[in-house]
């Protein structure tokens, strides 16, 4: 991603024309990465493939290989890879064989769902009281004319 189109953005505010504006929003448009479609996303995963088996994309670090979009002559190291991923994707696939999650259900007892919905409505029953018995004060105090709405 080369950011050398980007025009100057320290600029005050009265030299920020209409041409610097549109130089400047067509800039981030073109450095943007829209991933779109399903074509991007298998290119998406390729990648992730490739990073498994070591192989890096010095592309994806040009922000840090070219700060600004240039190249250094005297770059201090080249980009090295240690593969950290791949001992512990292949650890827990080797785990996963050894000890596969077999999901079973258990039901203690047939009346646990009773119980349960036995809970809510009475949960529902307390609300609805407590709504009722709140619009019987309120009336009572509007027929007393001590509420005034």
């Amino acid at each position: 991603m080369s950011q050398t189109n980007i025009p100057v953005q320290s600029l005050p505010l009265s030299e920020k024309t209409k041409e610097w504006r549109e130089l400047s929003v067509e800039a981030y448009i073109q450095n943007a990465n829209f991933k779109l479609g399903a074509n991007s996303y298998r290119q998406w995963l390729l990648k992730l493939y490739d990073y498994y088996n070591g192989k890096i994309h010095p592309n994806d670090y040009s922000y840090v290989l070219q700060p600004y979009g240039k190249k250094r002559e005297n770059f201090p190291a080249e980009l090295r890879n240690f593969n950290i991923l791949k001992p512990s994707i292949d650890l827990l696939l080797g785990e996963k064989a050894k000890r596969p999650f077999n999901w079973n259900v258990i039901v203690s007892s047939g009346d646990v769902v009773t119980i349960k919905e036995h809970e809510k409505n009475e949960e529902v029953k307390r609300n609805l009281y407590q709504w009722f018995v709140i619009g019987k004060i309120i009336e009572q105090l509007w027929l007393k004319k001590l509420l005034i709405i």
